[in-house]
């Protein structure tokens, strides 16, 4: 197994870890201790069809209920793989979704095919 500890996320970082229920969350660390990740503004990634066979990947609120500012805190029990910061293209796309920043290299997340 490789593991890159220079990679290791920290704080403010955009991450995406699976929980063991098979959500795949993307999500900015407020903060990480050795029983509980809590993260902000978390949304589910998805597959989606585009048109024309081709699937691209969606973000869905993880909760609609809740206000947007909330908090989330995940046990660390509850997540199969650990948090790994999110591709750039991903975290760029995620920023601009989640807040009123726009990257400068913004751009559509390429189709996967299907």
């Amino acid at each position: 197994m490789l593991i890159d500890t220079s990679a290791q996320p920290k704080q403010g970082d955009i991450v995406g870890f699976r929980l063991v229920t098979g959500e795949e969350i993307l999500a900015r660390i407020v903060e990480t201790t050795a029983t509980h990740l809590t993260v902000t503004k978390p949304v589910v990634v998805q597959m989606a069809p585009v048109g024309n066979g081709q699937y691209g990947l969606a973000f869905a609120p993880f909760m609609v209920s809740v206000a947007e500012d909330s908090k989330f805190k995940f046990s660390v029990d509850r997540i199969v793989a650990t948090p790994i910061r999110a591709r750039q293209d991903l975290a760029s796309k995620y920023q601009e979704m989640t807040s009123s920043i726009v990257p400068a290299s913004a751009g559509i997340i390429p189709n996967l095919g299907g």
